[in-house]
């Protein structure tokens, strides 16, 4: 549990985390699994500071996450596709599906 300020002098006991002024809550509806939480501060720190959009490949996700097995390429790529799809049924990043794995992906943050 942490407890955060509302501004009042009230203090709330909730869990949530604060990632780029978006708090995700327990009870939000986009509330993110730390797979696809590891999974957006990535999208995040690789995005281009002019146009926003973050370039890449399900097979490069596939490597950049800590908690695939770097041997397994196939795999890598298919457990990054399965949470990048989940993180946009959730409205948090907009992206056209590729037709495989190798083609390039323009990622675009929602805020």
């Amino acid at each position: 549990m942490s407890e955060y300020n509302t501004g009042n002098e009230h203090y709330y006991d909730a869990k949530f985390i604060l990632l780029n002024n978006k708090y995700f809550t327990e009870f939000d509806p986009q509330q993110l699994t730390p797979k696809e939480l590891h999974t957006l501060i990535i999208i995040r720190e690789n995005a281009s500071r002019i146009s926003g959009l973050t370039n890449t490949t399900y097979n490069l996700m596939g490597h950049l996450l800590p908690f695939t097995n770097v041997k397994e390429k196939k795999k890598n790529a298919a457990v990054a596709r399965e949470i990048m799809q989940s993180l946009r049924s959730k409205d948090v990043i907009n992206y056209d599906e590729p037709k495989e794995p190798n083609e390039p992906i323009a990622v675009r943050q929602k805020k």
